[in-house]
C-alpha cells in the first residue's frame, strides 16, 4: 500500500488483524480471501453514530484510494476516518458539521 501523498488526503483506520488476513491473501499465503473489512476490534459506537477508536489498539492508516478501493471488493467496515494533519489543525465543529461522514474521536 502506498504512502499518503497529499497532506489533504482523508485517512481512515483499518484493523491489523484484518490486514494481516488481507495480505497473507494477496501475497499467497492463504487461500483464503479476508473477507468484509473488520474494524469491530479497534473501535466502539456511540449513540449509534460517532466511531470511537479505542486508544489501546494498533491500527494501519491508508488514504481514502486505497480504502475506498478494499472497500469496494470486500465491503464491511465500519468507516473510521482520521482526518489528516491539515485538517486536525482546524475547528473539530466544523469539521463535524460540515462532513455527512463522522470523524473519529479516540476513548
Amino acid at each position: 500500500l502506498k504512502r499518503c501523498e497529499k497532506d489533504t488526503d482523508a485517512i481512515y483506520a483499518l484493523s491489523p488483524n484484518w490486514y494481516r488476513d488481507w495480505e497473507n491473501f494477496v501475497c499467497e499465503k492463504s487461500s483464503e480471501p479476508p473477507g468484509p473489512i473488520s474494524n469491530a476490534a479497534i473501535s466502539t459506537t456511540k449513540n449509534g453514530v460517532t466511531r470511537l477508536i479505542r486508544r489501546d489498539c494498533n491500527y494501519f492508516q491508508v488514504n481514502e484510494s486505497i480504502w475506498n478501493f478494499l472497500y469496494s471488493i470486500y465491503g464491511g467496515g465500519p468507516e473510521l476516518i482520521i482526518r489528516s494533519n491539515s485538517t486536525m489543525n482546524s475547528n473539530l465543529d466544523d469539521q463535524i458539521s460540515s462532513s455527512n461522514k463522522p470523524a473519529v474521536t479516540f476513548v
